[in-house]
């Protein structure tokens, strides 16, 4: 699984269950906000991953261009998820 479907995976889990269970789930332990606020940063983190496999571009310059533009808390999620992820 490339890095792209595997961060919009594990967001679309994340967001299901933190919905479900009315917390942040999988969030960073010094996260401040409600889980409402934590379903915003996933969702607005993925935005544009998806259309790697549409669009004539690199995931390595979308994923780029991403970390360049996400929060901190977002980028920690998602170093977080592919770190996870890897092969060991």
């Amino acid at each position: 699984m490339d890095a792209c479907a595997a961060l919009c995976a594990r967001a679309l889990m994340t967001i299901r269950t933190s919905a479900f269970l009315r917390r942040p789930v999988d969030a960073p332990d010094d996260f401040e906000g409600d889980y409402v606020e934590w379903i915003r940063l996933l969702a607005d983190a993925c935005d544009g991953l998806a259309a790697v496999h549409r669009e004539p571009v690199s995931a390595a310059d979308v994923l780029a261009y991403r970390r360049s533009v996400w929060e901190p808390t977002q980028r920690e999620w998602a170093e977080y998820v592919l770190n996870r992820s890897s092969p060991a």
